[in-house]
């Protein structure tokens, strides 16, 4: 299963989604921005790097939102989502995407990416939400952290 980190990050009710590139499976629909998670990486690692990369954010304090699989073609994804309480910088394409802040109302009549869409309804529907606490992706004493 292919393991993937994707941050969600939240500024006056309004979610930041990238534009996947063109000639990338899925191009031109909308996700929350993120990456694979390399080989002996933890989550939250990925996360970091992904956001630097694309983002030019550094990531300072996040949590565990939600896990979701999807089976399908090929191996399956696994997807963790990590609410970004804080971070460094203001987040800005990188790599050519389009990066936009966007209500999450708004973001469901977007072309999302089915397990974006997924997590954008649950969002819109008030009934989860990362404010309510999650648990810490990398605890100062080293326990508990994520891995896939």
């Amino acid at each position: 299963m292919l393991a993937v980190v994707a941050g969600l990050l939240l500024r006056d009710r309004r979610v930041l989604l990238a534009r996947r590139p063109w000639h990338k499976p899925h191009g031109g629909l909308w996700e929350l921005p993120g990456g694979k998670v390399e080989p002996g990486e933890t989550v939250a690692a990925a996360l970091r790097r992904e956001l630097v990369e694309e983002l030019g954010i550094v990531v300072r304090a996040s949590s565990l939102w939600k896990m979701v699989e999807e089976q399908g073609r090929g191996a399956g994804i696994r997807l963790w989502v990590l609410w970004v309480r804080t971070w460094d910088g203001e987040p800005a394409s990188r790599e050519g995407q389009e990066v936009a802040w966007v209500d999450i109302q708004t973001a469901m009549d977007m072309p999302l990416v089915a397990l974006d869409r997924q997590l954008m309804q649950e969002l819109a529907q008030g009934n989860v939400l990362p404010f309510a606490g999650g648990s810490e992706c990398e605890p100062r004493t080293g326990t508990g952290t994520l891995r896939s």
